[in-house]
C-alpha cells in the first residue's frame, strides 16, 4: 500500500537499488521459478500460460497485488506462486481484479470472496491459497473476515495465508517473520495498524505467513532505519528468500489440505 505521499519518498535510487538486486531476485514475470529448497533457486521448463484451467481445480492460488500496481502478477508474490503451480498438481492462479489505487483494498477483498463463494458452489473440493502484498495484504485481511468459523466451509477450503508487506501487521503473533524467517520484526506494529483491518484472530495459525522486512516502514512502523530507507524495503519482496518462505509455508500446508 503505497500511497501518494510515499511515492514522493521513493526517488529514482530506487531503480538503480532494484536492478542492482536483480542477480539475486526472483524475475517478475518468472515464467518457471522453482525453488528446489530453501536457499536454493533453481529454473525449470514450466509453461504456465500453456496450462488449462479446468472448470474445478484441486487449488487455486488467489494473489492480491499492491497499491498502484498493475494489473495482473507481482513480483512480491511471483516466485512463491509459480513454485507451487510447478510442484503440486491440479492447481491454477487467479489475480485479484480491483484498482489497486489508494484505499481500494475493500473491492479487493470483493473479488477475492466472489472467487471463493463461486468455487464453493461449483467446486466444493476446490482448495485456496490467498496471497497478498501491501494494500493486497489488506484486502486479503478483509476476506477472511468472511471465514472465521473453523467449522465452516470456507474456514476449511483455505490451505494457507501468506502476506509480505502488511500494513496492519500485529506485533507477536506467531505468523509473524522476517524476510529470512527469523524473528526480527515479530514485536512490531504495521504502519496503519489502527486504520485499516487487521488479520482476524483466527487466522493468525499455522495457516497464516505475514512475512515483513527489517525496517520496512510499512509493516515495520515508523523507527529511525524506516524512515532512513524511506519505502526502499517495501520493495524487496521478491528476493528469493522471502520467495522461499512463502513457497515452502503454501506447500506444507497445500499437502495437509490435498491428504
Amino acid at each position: 500500500m503505497i500511497s501518494a505521499w510515499a511515492r514522493a519518498l521513493v526517488g529514482a535510487g530506487v531503480a538503480t537499488l532494484l536492478m542492482a538486486l536483480s542477480t539475486s531476485t526472483l524475475s517478475a514475470n518468472a515464467s518457471p521459478v522453482l525453488l528446489t529448497r530453501l536457499g536454493s533457486v533453481q529454473e525449470v521448463p514450466i509453461d504456465l500460460e500453456a496450462r488449462a484451467s479446468p472448470a474445478c481445480a484441486e487449488y487455486v492460488v488467489i494473489a492480491t497485488r499492491g497499491t498502484f500496481e498493475a494489473q495482473g502478477p507481482t513480483p512480491a508474490l511471483s516466485g512463491m506462486t509459480n513454485y507451487t503451480l510447478g510442484n503440486i498438481t491440479g492447481g491454477i492462479a487467479y489475480q485479484t481484479v480491483y484498482p489497486a489505487g489508494d484505499w481500494t483494498h475493500q473491492l479487493g477483498a470483493d473479488d477475492i470472496v466472489r472467487r471463493i463463494e463461486q468455487g464453493l458452489t461449483d467446486c466444493p473440493a476446490q482448495k485456496y491459497v490467498l496471497l497478498g502484498y501491501s494494500q493486497g495484504a489488506t484486502a486479503t485481511a478483509i476476506a477472511l473476515y468472511n471465514y472465521t468459523d473453523i467449522n465452516s466451509a470456507g474456514y476449511k477450503a483455505i490451505a494457507a495465508v501468506v502476506v509480505v508487506g502488511n500494513p496492519a501487521k500485529r506485533a507477536n503473533r506467531i505468523s509473524n517473520v522476517d524476510q529470512v524467517g527469523g524473528s526480527w520484526t515479530n514485536g512490531t506494529n504495521g504502519v496503519y495498524i489502527k486504520l485499516v483491518p487487521t488479520i482476524p484472530d483466527v487466522w493468525y495459525s499455522t495457516k497464516t505467513l505475514d512475512v515483513c522486512w527489517a525496517d520496512d516502514l510499512v509493516c515495520n512502523g515508523l523507527n529511525f532505519f524506516s524512515v532512513i530507507n524511506l519505502m526502499i524495503n517495501h520493495l524487496l519482496y521478491k528476493v528469493a528468500s522471502v520467495q522461499n518462505l512463502g513457497a515452502a509455508h503454501i506447500i506444507k500446508q497445500l499437502k495437509i489440505a490435498l491428504a
